[in-house]
């Protein structure tokens, strides 16, 4: 812990460092402060750190100067992931596949990671190239195996910092929560335009959904989640450059009515509508009537049918005509041929 004097005097702000010099000394550190009004001030904070074995009284309101301890301590980093804002903490829909759920570092040099209690199917693993003279990891990521599959649940895991002065630090634990996982979503291959039918949504222990949403960059498509009947509807289709990914957030109750968030990826790609190999078919496109009678409904189909929008251009239509979806319906207002180009 290190606390600068004349800062707490004077501002209401302070300083917290996660990074130490790997050697006791004295120190300094510039801040830059700009105030409601826009005006910038720069302070030199003035500070020193000293070995644990060191004694005697380190406070001083004379000189400025603070006192730190170089204690090596660590901390974990959650993979971005993986990490929920709200609690702060690793939240990992459990699986059987490899999952790094985040990073152990150090606050200082000098030192290396140790573990020390870790739940079944996880590890401490180096980050490669972050290690000492010794092979001591100086980084290390926590790791759940592949082929372990972790049950739902909060856990916890502790790592401890091997100080090169004053060997083992405290121990230092943290919590995770693996979470109940959304069924695998097939990869989904769409055309603009188009209205897919609804995406299924499951849970592998089957528990109660309460909310769905979906998160997708780039506006290619609009998702619509239905937790009463757990499906996705997607709609607005335009075609992608390339494959997008989507990601599917679950709420859910487990069996003793907690609330608690999960997610799953899949991958969509929507495919132009082109009008290469369009056939236009018309029924009854060739009648006689007499003049005054109504023509027989004449229905516009296309091959293939997916993602085709017909247009007419209604002000081309004879008199007496009208298009009613992809039907034409009317009655011979005159003598002579009437004819229909699509």
């Amino acid at each position: 812990m290190e606390i600068f004097w004349d800062t707490i005097q004077n501002t209401p702000y302070y300083l917290q460092f996660t990074k130490l010099p790997k050697t006791a000394g004295n120190y300094f550190v510039k801040v830059e402060m700009t105030d409601n009004l826009g005006l910038t001030k720069k302070i030199t904070l003035n500070f020193s750190t000293y070995e644990n074995s060191v004694s005697a009284s380190r406070t001083s309101f004379k000189t400025g100067h603070s006192y730190a301890l170089t204690v090596a301590d660590t901390l974990f980093e959650s993979n971005e992931e993986y990490f929920n804002k709200e609690t702060g903490k690793a939240v990992v829909p459990m699986s059987n596949k490899e999952q790094i759920l985040g990073k152990v570092t150090l606050n200082k040099d000098n030192a290396y990671i140790k573990s020390d209690e870790f739940p079944a199917g996880l590890e401490l693993r180096p980050v490669e190239g972050k290690v000492d003279g010794n092979g001591n990891p100086t980084e290390a990521y926590v790791v759940k195996k592949e082929g372990v599959k972790v049950q739902p649940g909060v856990y916890s895991f502790s790592v401890k910092a091997h100080d090169g002065h004053f060997q083992d630090g405290g121990s230092r634990r943290f919590d995770f929560e693996i979470v109940d996982a959304i069924n695998p979503i097939a990869d989904q291959h769409w055309r603009e335009g188009s209205v897919p039918p609804p995406i299924s949504v499951s849970m592998e222990n089957h528990s109660h959904i309460t909310g769905i949403r979906v998160e997708s960059s780039g506006n290619y498509a609009y998702f619509e989640g239905n937790a009463t009947n757990s499906s996705i509807s997607v709609y607005g289709l335009k075609k992608t450059e390339t494959i997008q990914k989507a990601r599917v957030y679950v709420t859910y109750t487990d069996g003793a009515g907690k609330s608690h968030e999960t997610f799953t990826d899949f991958n969509y790609e929507i495919e132009p509508n082109t009008v290469d190999g369009l056939n236009i078919t018309v029924t009854n496109d060739r009648q006689e009537i007499f003049e005054g009678e109504n023509f027989q409904d004449m229905v516009i189909e296309t091959s293939p049918s997916e993602g085709v929008t017909i247009k007419v251009d209604k002000t081309k239509l004879p008199k007496g005509t009208r298009l009613v979806g992809n039907v034409l319906k009317g009655k011979v207002s005159m003598k002579g041929s009437m004819i229909f180009q699509f």
